[in-house]
């Protein structure tokens, strides 16, 4: 007995002694900002002086050594653009060494609907004297093109955040929508303020999810927030006139999916956020002035990667690479699960399409593509995504790879 509790008292110290350790290192971190990073080399070339910036930057970062407010796994290079003779646009995917979201925030990192792996995009400013290079500004490529003189020139014109006949866009904090691809623009008002500022991390985000919100000539529709409520701010006649409509009560701001139906404009988003994990609800409306809530399966009222509305009663959730069917608007719930996708697994021995990310319609056939939680599977530097199909909505066929 004297040896067991000798043992356990030395697990524990060694456990403690650990725990001091990392505590001694962590608060000896010494982060490099991204603005004053200095590279001493003869080089010229900027794509060359990026790279070698991109792989220093992020490697200081990788480590036991590292807090997981700012540790990462690795990181991975996917393109350089030299935009003049200063500035250069760096993109970049970043895998992450754990779910903590101060890790997102302190490396302006990007959400994607893989878990670990986020998108980095950012433009750097560069200046040389006496061959030390340093970076004396940087932006997100947005920025980046609000900035440059060409927008500049003409103010008037908002910039086109997608590149389709109906979209949204953002200049001088206003938001936007354009119905003849940026021939004419309707501002929406204070939309800005609601639809793109995040109360909770006290920053914008400029890039909207697709799903989270309608643009079309019959009806437009974005998911507005303030203090009070979540709303829907919405135009029937192409941005002539807007309306707002209070849902709920929540000032979390995560992921939102918007669907309209014939009759019903179906809301799904995340109310609450607790250990590394979003908590759901769904909301419909036929009148935009009252709201009724829709009952969900528990299997997936958290980390929703999906959710699509065929009509007024069925509708589909995703989590991960199964999805809940229901016909009688949230009554009850099937589960649907995508087959193999043989051909790919004839390839490379395995199923990586885990994530379901979208659905469609077309020609009253539904499709579903799923993607990939690991996201290791890729060709040409492209995430490889798998694409299926169904004629009744409950029996899906794998497609092909896209």
């Amino acid at each position: 007995m004297k040896r067991v509790g000798l043992a356990l008292i030395c697990l524990m110290f060694a456990i403690f002694a650990i725990g001091v350790t990392e505590e001694v290192m962590w608060r000896s971190f010494n982060f490099m900002e991204i603005v004053g990073y200095q590279i001493k080399t003869t080089k010229s070339n900027l794509s060359e002086i990026s790279e070698k910036w991109f792989y220093e930057y992020f490697n200081q970062l990788r480590g036991v050594h590292v807090p997981y407010d700012y540790r990462i796994q690795k990181a991975e290079l996917d393109r350089i653009e030299v935009l003049d003779e200063q500035s250069v646009q760096v993109n970049g995917t970043i895998y992450t060494s754990s779910r903590n979201l101060s890790v997102i925030d302190n490396l302006n990192l990007i959400q994607s609907s893989e878990r670990y792996e986020y998108d980095f995009e950012i433009v750097l400013v560069w200046q040389n004297e006496d061959h030390m290079w340093e970076i004396t500004n940087a932006m997100s490529p947005v920025q980046y093109q609000i900035q440059h003189s060409v927008f500049q020139d003409v103010p008037k014109i908002p910039y086109v955040m997608k590149d389709a006949d109906w979209a949204y866009a953002i200049q001088d904090s206003n938001l936007y929508v354009t119905y003849d691809h940026g021939e004419t623009f309707k501002e929406v008002p204070n939309g800005y303020e609601q639809v793109c500022w995040d109360a909770i991390h006290s920053e914008t985000d400029e890039y909207l999810d697709d799903e989270s919100y309608i643009i079309t000539p019959e009806f437009t529709a974005f998911i507005g927030r303030n203090s009070l409520a979540v709303k829907l701010i919405y135009s029937l006649d192409q941005g002539e006139t807007w309306q707002e409509s209070n849902i709920c009560s929540s000032n979390y701001k995560g992921k939102a999916y918007l669907s309209k139906t014939d009759h019903y404009c179906y809301l799904t988003m995340a109310l609450d956020h607790l250990m590394g994990d979003d908590y759901y609800g769904t909301y419909r409306s036929a009148d935009f002035e009252t709201w009724e809530s829709v009952s969900m399966n528990e299997a997936f009222d958290e980390n929703i990667s999906c959710v699509f509305w065929l009509s007024d009663e069925i509708g589909y959730f995703a989590n991960a690479n199964v999805l809940y069917r229901t016909t009688n608007h949230g009554g009850d719930y099937e589960a649907v699960t995508l087959p193999p996708a043989t051909s790919t697994i004839e390839d490379i021995g395995y199923d990586p399409f885990d994530l379901v990310v979208e659905m469609y319609q077309d020609h009253d056939v539904i499709y579903a593509i799923a993607s990939q939680k690991e996201g290791d599977y890729k060709k040409d530097g492209q995430l490889v995504r798998g694409l299926y199909l169904s004629y009744d909505g409950i029996h899906f066929e794998f497609v092909q790879e896209i």
